[in-house]
């Protein structure tokens, strides 16, 4: 290798031409890779979801509202985007002979550095999702509240992030440096597994306090039903209404606790194959509130038994 000139030129111009290269063929793939629905463009975190938001002033609405909200979220950040970024990049980088040259290195540790950045953004983003959602208040799985598990999952999280970095940082040799990169993104999985383990989980929290709401309702229209066991003409109906709708509480509770234990028990290790266990959870959830559900008949209940009573009176 000649040390001026020559093939230490063209090795310059070639990685400016393979950089921008890279750079092209990654804005191919923020508009062809992402088969979810509403993807990110590559490189961009996700903006926190506005959570709370009554659109009528009824708390059933705005956290049926916020529960949809999570849902649609946790669908359409389904795949870790950011690795083929991270590697183009790193290719365009190392194909360059004397990669050891001291600005080809301080390139590679910059792209480590950015996008671990962007990895603690989206980090920091869902744990103001978590905590700015006043649904979850209360609402405990596998006996833990669910929203200290979701922010000590993610503090957990961001100090993994933290580690990588200092490797990055740390690391005196290229390929030493590059697989600190690239083991960065796997050992996260933030775009792939966290995005959408933390929105399903906040929906599933939410789809809880939905239940726990009708089970206070319940023991309510319990005691009205019971006032009138000996003069209502429809208390036989009422308590028909009553026992469907104790059984459908319960069974909502059991299916929406069994989702997000599942999503919460993920790890990056599994990643893709316990991408299944995140859609099936979503299905799940979904199925909770569809118009034949267990919730909406629950609701339907509610309805029916609140309609005898004012019929009776």
């Amino acid at each position: 290798m000649e040390a001026n000139g020559g093939t230490m030129d063209r090795s310059l111009s070639r990685v400016a031409t393979l950089v921008v290269g890279a750079a092209a063929a990654c804005a191919l793939l923020a508009g062809c890779s992402s088969t979810g629905p509403g993807a990110q463009v590559i490189g961009t975190p996700a903006q926190a979801t506005p959570v709370g938001a009554a659109p009528s002033g009824n708390f059933l609405a705005g956290l049926q509202a916020t529960i949809s909200d999570e849902l649609n979220l946790a669908s359409s950040n389904q795949s870790d985007s950011e690795s083929p970024v991270i590697l183009l990049e790193l290719e365009a980088l190392q194909s360059v002979p004397d990669l050891i040259r001291a600005e080809q290195f301080t390139s590679l540790q910059t792209v480590g550095t950015n996008q671990t950045a962007k990895r603690e953004k989206v980090v920091y983003a869902l744990i103001a999702d978590v905590q700015n959602n006043r649904y979850l208040a209360g609402v405990d799985v596998n006996g833990s509240s669910l929203s200290s598990s979701l922010v000590s999952m993610l503090n957990g999280v961001n100090a993994e992030l933290a580690a990588d970095g200092n490797q990055i940082a740390a690391a005196q040799m290229p390929d030493e440096l590059r697989a600190a990169v690239l083991g960065m993104g796997n050992s996260t999985r933030v775009y792939g597994l966290v995005e959408p383990m933390v929105h399903l989980s906040i929906a599933g929290g939410d789809v809880i306090a939905e239940v726990n709401d009708l089970a206070a309702t319940e023991q309510q229209l319990a005691t009205r039903v019971a006032a009138g066991s000996t003069t209502d003409p429809n208390y036989g109906q009422e308590s028909a209404r009553l026992r469907d709708l104790s059984v459908q509480i319960s069974i909502a509770r059991v299916q929406a606790n069994a989702a997000v234990s599942a999503v919460l028990g993920l790890t990056p290790a599994g990643f893709p194959g316990n991408k299944a266990t995140i859609q099936s959870s979503r299905a799940a959830l979904t199925a909770l509130r569809t118009p034949f559900g267990t919730l909406s008949d629950a609701i339907g209940d509610v309805d029916s038994i609140n309609s005898l009573l004012g019929s009776g009176a």
